[in-house]
């Protein structure tokens, strides 16, 4: 069966949408800095705004994130990855001053009810280690997204009541459920999503590390793309045996994808509708973007920053430093991760 990616399988923005302008004049007391509509995210190349006022211009320019080509040779890595890295902090700039923060603003000026923070976010991590559960609640502690909630399912017989209390009770919009050994990981993601209050569901995995702006930057992918699925396509890692910071599948950002990190999946439970995780322990992740291609609902990946990914002997998948190492770009020795976090 044929599966097509792309912009056929987005839901068209609506053609009337300016994808730059400033702030119209209103009752309302609003700055009259410009704006860009969602339209404008990630355009390749960059809509061209003859005679338009130099910032403007620049917003445009931010907002289609034009980041350099990865080199082929794996000469000048770390000067790419700063190059993106700059590109990175000013599109994200851009995207805070889209066209949908006018609405927001004005809505949070004449409401009385105080603003929510933005979308709502569930993040859900099922572990089978408990010694894992203090990362995944630093993960969970330092995103800047304001609206989050965590679900933790507890996977076998190596967890207690209290263990799950000491670690997570003071967390605030924690909650967690146990699950029988007997379960796969398919079944508890799919009974964690069951749990979950919120649209969009963020899969943390319980050994890899999120940066602050993780679930925003994510949200940001989901609202301009409107895929069923956002995740990461380029992404770093980091080798533990070998000693090695990488940058697997480098130049694959801000595009349709078949192809997603399984650590790295925010899933619109609403567009995905009954569709979920195969009942494995193995491909669980990529049987549900499958799924969602056969569909024929969007897949989409976002930028490359704020996950990295820690390969070593404590993997559910194991295979060999070389093959996660092939094609990507060495970034350095593992200290080099923290140039993911931006």
């Amino acid at each position: 069966m044929a599966v097509v990616v792309g912009p056929r399988a987005r839901q068209p923005h609506d053609a009337g949408l300016p994808v730059v302008g400033y702030r119209t004049g209103t009752a309302i007391d609003l700055d009259r800095a410009p704006f860009v509509a969602l339209d404008a995210m990630w355009r390749r190349p960059a809509r061209m705004l003859r005679g338009a006022p130099e910032d403007v211009r620049l917003l445009n320019e931010a907002a289609a994130r034009l980041v350099p080509r990865a080199p082929r040779d794996g000469s000048g890595t770390e000067a790419f990855v700063d190059a993106c890295r700059d590109v990175h902090i000013a599109a994200r700039r851009a995207y805070g001053r889209h066209a949908m923060d006018v609405v927001a603003e004005i809505e949070a000026k004449t409401s009385p009810k105080p603003p929510g923070g933005g979308p709502g976010v569930s993040v859900l991590c099922s572990t089978n280690r408990r010694a894992n559960l203090e990362a995944v609640v630093d993960n969970y502690r330092q995103q800047r997204h304001e609206s989050r909630e965590l679900v933790v399912i507890a996977h076998g017989d190596g967890f207690d009541d209290q263990a799950l209390a000491d670690a997570l009770g003071d967390v605030a919009g924690a909650r967690w459920y146990r699950a029988p050994q007997a379960w796969t990981l398919g079944r508890c993601l799919n009974f964690g999503i069951e749990h979950c209050n919120e649209r969009f569901v963020a899969k943390f995995d319980d050994d890899d590390a999120y940066g602050p702006e993780y679930l925003g930057d994510s949200l940001l992918a989901a609202t301009a793309s409107r895929a069923a699925i956002v995740g990461k396509h380029s992404y770093f890692a980091v080798l533990e045996r070998s000693d090695r910071t990488i940058l697997r599948f480098p130049g694959r950002e801000c595009r349709f994808t078949p192809y997603l990190a399984g650590g790295t999946l925010m899933i619109d439970v609403q567009a995905i509708g009954p569709l979920r995780f195969p009942d494995r322990n193995i491909g669980e992740d990529q049987g549900l973007i499958r799924a969602c291609l056969a569909a024929g609902q969007a897949v989409f990946a976002g930028d490359m920053f704020n996950y990295v990914q820690r390969r070593g002997d404590h993997n559910t998948w194991t295979a060999a430093d070389d093959y996660f190492a092939r094609g990507a770009l060495i970034v350095g020795d593992a200290s080099m991760s923290g140039r993911a976090m931006v």
